[in-house]
This record gives structure tokens, C-alpha cells and sequence, in this order.
């Protein structure tokens, strides 16, 4: 997560950078009590880590698309590796495989994907 943190003195004034966002976000007695005890000012910034876009939030878990996944591994990781977290549960509970409900997403669509390439669940798949 990148960041930027700047200490001030006392009385020492704020830098114009971060005056315009202070002044947006916080009241003039904030200010005054920044310049006269000195403090720290620290801005950083955090994203999601997955793109969004690439997630189709519209399609089906159902008997068809766990059909889709018969292909071969490599387009099912394809599919799968595009599922939601809540696409992914749904897609568990019908293989019928348990997944934590503190699981991170990556973590569930590991596990789910190492359970559908066993071999006895990829022969049923595959009928």
C-alpha cells in the first residue's frame, strides 16, 4: 500500500499539497491544532487487488455450467478464476465441497479447483 507521512513541528505550517485536502476534510480548529502541537499527516492510498471488470457478476452457477467445466483443467481454471466469491460458494455447494466462511477468494477458488482435478470428481464431472 503506498503512502506518504509527513511530521510536522510545533508551529510549523502545512504543506500547500496536503493544506487543500485537510482544509476539505477537516475543521479550522483541526488546523490550529496541528500548528500549534505538530503532528503527523499521513495519506495513503489502497485498491483492490483483482479487476473488477473481469469478474461476470451476471452468470449462473448451475447443473450447465458445472458441465462447461468438463472441457479440460486449463479452461476450467480459465472459468473459474473469473467466478466472484459468492459464485464460487455457489459452485461449492453444488459439488457439494465445504469452503470456510472466513476464506479469502483466492484461497477458495484454490481449493475448489484442487477438488474438482481430483480424480474421482473429475469423472464425474466429465460423464
Amino acid at each position: 500500500m503506498p503512502k506518504v507521512e509527513i511530521f510536522l513541528a510545533p508551529g510549523e505550517s502545512i504543506p500547500d499539497e496536503f493544506a487543500k485536502i485537510l482544509n476539505k476534510r477537516f475543521d479550522q480548529r483541526t488546523h490550529e491544532k496541528l500548528k500549534r502541537f505538530g503532528g503527523r499527516v499521513l495519506l495513503s492510498v489502497t485498491a483492490p487487488y483483482i479487476d473488477r471488470k473481469n469478474q461476470d457478476d451476471g452468470l449462473i452457477i448451475d447443473s450447465a455450467f458445472l458441465s462447461g467445466l468438463s472441457g479440460s483443467p486449463e479452461e476450467a481454471d480459465e472459468m473459474v478464476q473469473m467466478l466472484t466469491l459468492k459464485q464460487v460458494r455457489e459452485l461449492a455447494l453444488l459439488v457439494d465441497f465445504p469452503i470456510s466462511s472466513n476464506a479469502k477468494v483466492g484461497d477458495a477458488k484454490k481449493a475448489l479447483l484442487t477438488f474438482l482435478f481430483s480424480e474421482d470428481t473429475w469423472k464425474k464431472i466429465a460423464r
